[in-house]
């Protein structure tokens, strides 16, 4: 089988001819598999001795399967192998070309050969390998044989290897002794066979020369069992050889047996006053024969219960009924320290009312966790569960906890003594507790002067005042708790005294009135009032026209005539007084309007003489605003109009007119409104006389 991997930029020529061209013999090449780069490598076969022949082929790509022959009368054929400058099979790229030249056309290049098992052959993949070092066992071989290229074309046969005489050997490993190893041979062809007679020894190699020396030896006598039976751990070899100086050889590895070992728990821990069970075993007590001996006092057996009060460590070791040892293994058992109750506060001198923060959370010791606190004052338990508890001492005495964890530790328990302050007695007064609408007010702090370090009021309208005797002015009615804190000088602790609804500054009571009819035109001036209030109203007092009074009344409800003549606004004021003896006072106008009422003359004299010269129209409640005066003649005709109610008809025709009208009766138009009362007007006809 012929083989070329090409390197980049190679170029190689083979030349195959018969040994004897034109003898009719021909040459073939048969590719079994490489390749050339598609399109750059390339391989050109001639028909002849040189590339001066006829082309065959010029080819690349996969040559597996492909075959040429040759066609010329000497037989010959030349090929030519080219590449560029890289990706070739040199690069790695593609596989190497193989192929086998034959005689004759297309043929077989060769056969893939595999014998197995492998065992004392030196080369299992020939057609002819030797069996080497023959320890005696028979054995089969079978041997495949393919062809090269042709996957899954395989034939097989067997052989038989059998030795010239038999025998067995065997062996059995150390134990746990050491030295109990055994190797034995048993002779199984007959004693008196004409091989005979026959010999064994039994070999140890050395593990450092690998050299081997012997350790026994026998010449059978008869059919018995030759054997060691006190070998260590090793190498050994069989030689079993006849008369005729046929041997075979077996060779064992004795193997000492792993050293016993002993499994045993982790490290535990535990609380103290706890127990704990340690249990060992050992994987080889198959049978449970094992003896375990423990120290620190504790009886033999695989399991045992402790429950020391320090952190201990115990040893125990194993032992096989041939009394083989495990190592002394040892287990430690952690216990935990003792619940240490701790109990602190930030004061134990405190303020009566002021409240006690008692802290706990320092404790330690035991599991660590799971902590419960049962707490006492006085030997009276608290219905409290935590670390830290702000609790109000109703007096002088003794706080304890009593720590426990979620263990078996004992508890433990720790006191503290908190003492109470005396409180200081207070007391304030003021100089009057009631006002009305506001008022203003001493105060007087009574407490003793020498026990007390400041003062603060509270007045109750989120007002304040450090001074020991302050003055207070309220601004708005109300009912008013007071409250004096005054510092302690012994344990400087706030004490306050609160008054409640000390200070009342009563409302001013609210007032007022409804008065019938309103407005009213005179001459119907009688108005109606009715007083009103929501207050506890004891007093009521009316002043008619209070800048000029006209008359007062001290009904709730009173009437009162106004003048009859003319109209007007008159303020009336109504004073009222409440139970607690507070006043107010509220007025109004009380409209009275004048009468609508019209002047018109029935005749006049324009002579000149400086009386009655004028016809002109008067009147009250008169809008000068809205007025119409017209003088028509007897045929409807329209002589003088005027929209000014001042202005006054002397006779003449228009406003400038130069003419007058004679003495006569003239028919007049008037038109007038009232200025309080809108929508009320009068329109009157009538007729005066003009007289000269």
């Amino acid at each position: 089988m012929n083989e070329i991997c090409l390197g980049n930029g190679e170029f190689q020529s083979f030349t195959y001819c018969p040994d004897s061209p034109g003898d009719g013999t021909v040459m073939t090449l048969n590719f079994t598999g490489g390749s050339l780069e598609a399109g750059f490598d390339f391989m050109t076969v001639y028909d002849g001795a040189d590339n001066t022949a006829p082309v065959i082929a010029t080819t690349d790509g996969d040559f597996a399967g492909v075959s040429f022959t040759a066609t010329n009368p000497d037989g010959c054929l030349t090929i030519e192998l080219t590449t560029d400058g890289s990706v070739g099979c040199a690069s790695g790229q593609d596989e190497p070309l193989q192929f086998c030249v034959t005689c004759g056309g297309p043929d077989l290049c060769a056969y893939d050969w595999e014998w197995t098992p492998s065992d004392y052959l030196d080369n299992p993949l020939s057609p002819q390998p030797t069996v080497t070092d023959f320890d005696g066992a028979p054995i089969e071989y079978t041997v495949s044989v393919e062809p090269v290229g042709f996957d899954n074309c395989a034939a097989t046969a067997s052989v038989l290897v059998e030795p010239g005489f038999e025998f067995s050997a065997s062996y059995a490993d150390p134990s746990c002794l050491i030295t109990d190893g055994v190797i034995e041979v048993d002779l199984l062809t007959a004693f008196g066979d004409v091989q005979g007679p026959f010999s064994a020894e039994i070999l140890k190699q050395d593990p450092f020369t690998g050299n081997f020396s012997q350790v026994a030896n026998t010449t059978w006598v008869d059919n018995s069992t030759f054997g060691k039976y006190d070998l260590e751990e090793g190498t050994y070899s069989v030689v079993v050889e006849n008369n005729e100086g046929c041997f075979y050889v077996q060779n064992f590895d004795l193997i000492a047996p792993p050293p016993l070992t002993l499994d045993v728990p982790d490290e535990q821990t535990i609380c103290l006053g706890a127990s704990v069970v340690m249990e060992v075993e050992s994987p080889e007590d198959d049978n449970f024969q094992f003896t375990y001996v423990w120290g620190n006092g504790l009886p033999n057996g695989p399991v045992q219960q402790v429950s020391p009060d320090i952190t201990t460590n115990y040893s125990v070791q194993g032992f096989n009924a041939l009394g083989c040892s495990t190592s002394v293994e040892t287990i430690k058992v952690n216990v935990l320290d003792a619940l240490s109750a701790d109990l602190a506060t930030e004061d134990d001198f405190l303020c009566s009312g002021q409240s006690a923060d008692l802290d706990a959370s320092a404790s330690n010791g035991g599991s660590g966790s799971g902590y419960t606190y049962l707490w006492s004052f006085e030997g009276n338990t608290l219905n409290e569960d935590e670390a830290l508890v702000t609790t109000v001492p109703p007096s002088s005495g003794t706080y304890c906890v009593t720590v426990d964890d979620d263990c078996e530790t004992p508890p433990s328990t720790a006191c503290i003594e908190v003492v109470l302050e005396t409180p200081v007695p207070i007391a304030f007064s003021a100089d009057t507790t009631e006002a009305c609408g506001f008022g203003e007010f001493e105060f007087t702090n009574e407490t003793e002067s020498l026990l007390i370090l400041t003062s603060t009021w509270a007045f109750g309208d989120n007002t304040f005042s450090g001074e020991s005797n302050p003055s207070k002015t309220f601004n708005s009615p109300g009912f008013f708790d007071v409250a004096l804190t005054v510092t302690s000088v012994a344990g400087e602790c706030d004490y306050t005294l609160v008054k409640e609804a000390y200070i009342n500054v009563y409302p001013n009571p609210d007032v007022g009135y409804l008065p019938s009819p309103q407005p009213t035109r005179a001459p119907d001036t009688e108005i109606t009032f009715a007083g009103q209030s929501e207050a506890n109203v004891v007093e009521w007092h009316w002043t008619f026209n209070s800048i000029d009074p006209l008359g007062e009344s001290f009904e709730q409800n009173p009437t009162f005539q106004f003048p009859a003549g003319q109209g007007g606004k008159y303020p009336v004021k109504l004073e009222v007084t409440d139970a607690n003896g507070c006043t107010n006072e509220v007025i109004r106008l009380i409209e009275i309007k004048d009468m609508f009422n019209l002047f018109i003359p029935n005749s006049f004299t324009p002579n000149n003489d400086g009386y009655n010269d004028a016809f002109f129209v008067q009147g009250t409640d008169i809008d000068p605003d809205d007025f119409k005066l017209e003088i028509w003649n007897r045929w409807g005709t329209l002589l003088w109009s005027t929209t000014d109610p001042n202005d006054a008809w002397y006779g003449q025709v228009e406003e400038e007119g130069q003419h007058y009208v004679p003495n006569g009766t003239y028919p007049y138009r008037v038109e007038v409104h009232s200025i309080e009362d809108e929508g009320l007007s009068k329109e009157v006809f009538g007729i005066v006389t003009i007289i000269r």
